[in-house]
């Protein structure tokens, strides 16, 4: 908007979509801010949400890169 400020911050935001963040007690991020810090096994991670037999695309040094939509379930997709 010319010539006014635009708030674009997580609060703001979430605020905006009526999503509020739940922090769990004792914990000092939400879920959604956990999830990145988790060191999931990206085998099982492809085996719940890819076709059978799909996976993930990798990087030239081998390792996980991405999932492309076609390989993920409807579920998944969806």
């Amino acid at each position: 908007m010319r010539g006014h400020l635009i708030q674009f911050d997580e609060d703001t935001l979430n605020t905006f979509l009526k999503t509020p963040v739940i922090v769990e007690e004792g914990e000092s991020l939400c879920a959604y801010s956990r999830f990145p810090l988790l060191r999931l096994d990206p085998q099982e991670l492809a085996t719940k949400l890819c076709i059978l037999g799909k996976g993930f695309e990798l990087n030239v040094d081998g390792q996980p890169l991405k999932i492309l939509g076609k390989n993920m379930t409807t579920l998944a997709q969806t």
